[in-house]
Order: C-alpha cells, then structure tokens, then sequence
C-alpha cells in the first residue's frame, strides 16, 4: 500500500518521508498487534461475526480518511480504525481454514495465502492505473475505493458457517446445555410437589438410569426405552454430565488427531519443521545478499524470487505448524500470540531499518547493515526452531513421569 500512497501523500504533506511513511507501518502493526484481541473476540462470538465486524470498522477507517487530510489523521483513521479493523479480519480467515480442513489443511492453508500474494502483485500496478485513469490522478479517490473493498469482506463473512469445533460453538452449546439443565430442574421439582410417590420411586432408581449422550445436541439417545414416569428425571443427570462432558468429548477427539511426537504421526511434524526451518534460513539468506544486487535488474529479480518464494512457505506453514504444536482448539490462541509478536517486530523493525540507512547513507552500501541484521535473525530464529522437538520430547517424558497411574480398582468401587 505504501507503494501505492506514499510519494503521491508526500506532495500533499509538508513532512519527511519518515512520518508519511509510518502510516503504512502503523497499519500492518496494529492488524498483527491487534491479534490477541482479535483472539479473544473470535473465541467468544466466532469467525463469521468477527469478520463482518472487522470489515465495517476496516471500512469506515479507510472512509473517513478521504474527507480529510493530515498525516496525524491518518494515523487514527488508517493506521489504527484501519488496522483493528484488518486484524479482525485476519485472523478468523486464517483460523477458519484450520478449522473447516482437516486431511488437506496444509494445501487449503497455502491456497488461503495466496491469495495475498496475489493482491500483493496486482495492486501496485492496478491501483495506479485506476486513480490515473478512473479517479481523476486524486489519491483520496482510491482510499474510497479500498474502503468499498475491505467491505466486500461482509460477503465473505457471511459464507462462514460455524462448526461444532469452534470455541465459540462449543461455549454456545455449554451455555445451552446449562439453560436446558436449570429449565429440567424447575420442571422437576414442580413434578416432585405434584407426584410424590412418582418421584420416591425414580430417586431409588437413580444408579441403574443407562444415560447414552450425544456430543453435539446435548440429549439423551433412546430415551423412549425408559418408562413414562421415570422420564423426567434423567433429564438434570444427563445435562449435568453433558456440561463439562462435551466439551471433554470434544476436546478427546482433537487430542487423539495432534500428531505429537510419540504419536505415529511424528514424521509428519518433523518433517513439516524441518521445511519451516529452511524456508526461514534460506529466505534470511537471501535478505543478507540483497546489497550485492547492484544496478542491474536481473540480480534484484532473482533475490526477489528467492525471498518471496521462501518466504511465503514459511508464512503458509505457520498455521499448519501452529496446528501441530498446540492443536487445532487452541490455533486462534497459539496464532494471536505469533501475530502479535509479529506486529511488534514490524512496528520495531520497520523505523530501525530507516534509522540505519540514514545513519549509513555515507556508505557505498548504505542498506548494508539493515538487510544484515534483518537476515541474520530471520536466518536464527530457524535455526533455533531446530531443537523444538527435543524441547517437546523433553517435555512429555517428564509429564509421563509426574503424572500418576491410574487405578481402575478405585474407580470399580
């Protein structure tokens, strides 16, 4: 976007390049920052919801700044209504593709993202044509037509469906379960008052009562095989037992599909890191070559496609990793805390990189330094993933060995 923006807001403001420019990276923080809130609502109320939020706020953002100009104003209206905005919608797209795949996750997951690269490649080029073109060589124009598009993103809101695996959906149906229990136990206790010698029988029978559940709709199967007087009185013992009951059936059925590294399925979790780790090592590699392109187009090319490609394998897998490591209940949660340390490092990293050029403008290489250090620690944080499934193994042979073993004899009596 910056791209896009940036030279033409520039002729408009009286100010360096430097406070024109942190529009941009206010933006991209606050969407990645804004993550754990993000988080927080999409567990509470679901992905659909979230986004169809996330675009109206992301709109109005980008709406309001075409009425008015000033490069503080458009830190509250792009950078910050904008980029809470963006970041409610970005992380339910990426945790929904999670929760609706489960044999091809890894394939759906890298589809989903290509979709950014691909706006990534066309709007520097259609943008500029289209303001050119279409709104009059004004800028403001164009900022309209972004907010007309981020709202287009309440269509794609609404073909969310929920899934019985989402957190939101399982809170729902506890909540349910609970009404449905209080509504029972008020039922009863008036049957209790009204049928005394009904109600003394079934309170003997309470042991024997054969209560088979249903994880998804919280009612007992083949209720009918009981006897009419006796009906009533599952109903407060079968929603209590469901409460806490389903969403542990729930939450059996994911444990047992993680693929940890004792399971059978370990390979497929290293083998999955061990491509993470390259990407990250080869495109921090890459960024530390960058300098040496010199004029020729050719050499910037090839390290574009170097970086780019890499990149965007780690980028794709980071969910499908985050999958692995903490499971597919708990992605939105292990995927906020990775955005929002990935919105610090771009609001850190982004004016420290200009500091550093300008600090070495004197130099034959001026971007030297700043691509060093930016792909020396991409090129680290690789390699250190490399000792996380020893960290894991570590971690499981000492909850194996706290963890107590479990007598059946106690729980026959």
């Amino acid at each position: 976007m910056g791209d896009v923006y940036l030279e033409r807001m520039l002729s408009n403001a009286n100010m360096n390049r430097a406070y024109v420019s942190a529009i941009f990276s206010l933006l991209e923080s606050i969407t990645l920052g804004s993550a754990p809130i993000s988080t927080v609502f999409t567990n509470t109320f679901g992905c659909r919801r979230m986004t169809i939020i996330g675009s109206i706020l992301g709109s109005i953002g980008f709406f309001l700044s075409r009425w008015y100009f000033s490069v503080y104003y458009y830190y509250l209206t792009i950078g910050i209504i904008g980029g809470i905005g963006c970041g409610l919608i970005y992380l339910p797209a990426i945790v929904s593709v999670g929760y609706y795949f489960e044999e091809k996750r890894s394939f759906a997951m890298g589809i989903a993202f290509c979709g950014s690269g691909l706006g990534t490649v066309a709007f520097p080029f259609v943008m500029p044509w289209l303001i050119d073109k279409f709104f009059l060589n004004d800028y403001k124009n164009g900022l309209l037509f972004e907010s007309a598009l981020i709202l287009t993103c309440v269509l794609y809101g609404f073909t969310m469906i929920p899934l019985p695996i989402e957190p939101s959906e399982q809170r729902r149906l506890r909540l349910k379960a609970r009404s449905e229990m209080t509504r029972q136990i008020i039922n009863q206790k008036s049957n209790i008052n009204t049928q005394n010698n009904q109600t003394n029988e079934s309170m003997n029978q309470y042991d024997s009562l054969p209560f088979l559940m249903t994880s998804a709709n919280n009612v007992p199967n083949e209720q009918r095989r009981l006897p009419e007087d006796r009906r009533h009185t599952t109903i407060p013992f079968q929603n209590t037992s469901c409460i806490d009951g389903n969403a542990n059936n729930q939450n059996d059925r994911v444990w047992e599909s993680r693929p940890y590294l004792s399971s059978p399925h370990r390979y497929s979790l290293v083998n999955r890191l061990t491509l993470y780790n390259s990407t990250l090592i080869i495109a921090g590699v890459a960024a530390i070559f960058a300098p040496y392109s010199g004029s020729h187009i050719l050499p910037h090319l090839i390290y574009a496609t170097f970086f780019g490609f890499f990149t965007g394998g780690y980028v794709g897998l980071t969910s499908i990793i985050t999958v692995d490591l903490v499971g597919i209940d708990k992605l939105s949660n292990g995927m906020g805390i990775i955005l929002l340390f990935q919105g610090v490092a771009t609001a850190i990293g982004t004016p420290a990189a200009g500091a550093m050029r300008d600090a070495f403008e004197a130099h034959a290489r001026p971007f030297l330094w700043p691509y060093f250090l930016f792909g020396s620690l991409v090129a680290l944080s690789g390699a250190i993933l490399f000792a996380l499934p020893i960290l894991r193994r570590r971690d499981q042979n000492q909850q194996a060995f706290y963890e107590p073993p479990l007598n059946t004899n106690d729980l026959s009596h």
